[in-house]
């Protein structure tokens, strides 16, 4: 009887532990899984070789926070927040950003076999300072949008949003 016990238990745990592991990590009350995405280092945002977007290491549980160093590219790059999400570049390039693509994957093998935690990769931004500028400035505190972009390739050289829309 004691045995058969054991053994319900080992299997009601195992089952816990092996088939609901993806559905237990999803769970929006799982704290853990949302403070697990600031362990990792996100790669850069760069326009023009500069860096805009950059994750700074803190001394606390988030380990790693986002600083975005200019307002005037936030409409392309977004944020990136624990509370609110992911927009714009964030979101879009976030398999990359967070060191989780594919295309990283022999990355995340080194990492793995040398113990050292996994980064992500930079992006970099086909936009032109110079012409985002001219955009953020036009706009002004008017309400719309203005897009720069280079016909012949589709390279967007400048993005501007008024947040009020």
């Amino acid at each position: 009887m004691l045995t058969l016990m054991f053994l319900a238990l080992f299997a009601m745990a195992s089952s816990i532990q092996v088939l609901r592991t993806d559905a237990l990590y999803e769970d929006p009350r799982n704290v853990r899984a949302s403070l697990d995405i600031y362990k990792t280092q996100r790669g850069s945002i760069l326009v023009g070789g500069e860096q805009i977007v950059s994750s700074v290491p803190v001394n606390d549980e988030y380990r790693f926070l986002r600083q975005y160093d200019s307002q005037i590219y936030s409409p392309v790059t977004g944020y990136f927040s624990i509370f609110t999400g992911s927009t714009g570049i964030e979101r879009v390039m976030n398999n990359y950003l967070s060191g989780q693509s594919s295309a990283q994957f022999f990355e995340q093998i080194n990492a793995l076999l040398d113990g050292t935690p996994v980064t992500g990769a930079a992006v970099e931004l086909t936009l032109d300072p110079e012409i985002q500028r001219a955009a953020w400035d036009a706009l002004g505190n008017r309400k719309g949008a203005v897009v720069a972009m280079e016909p012949s390739t589709g390279r967007i050289l400048g993005n501007g949003l008024e947040a009020n829309l």
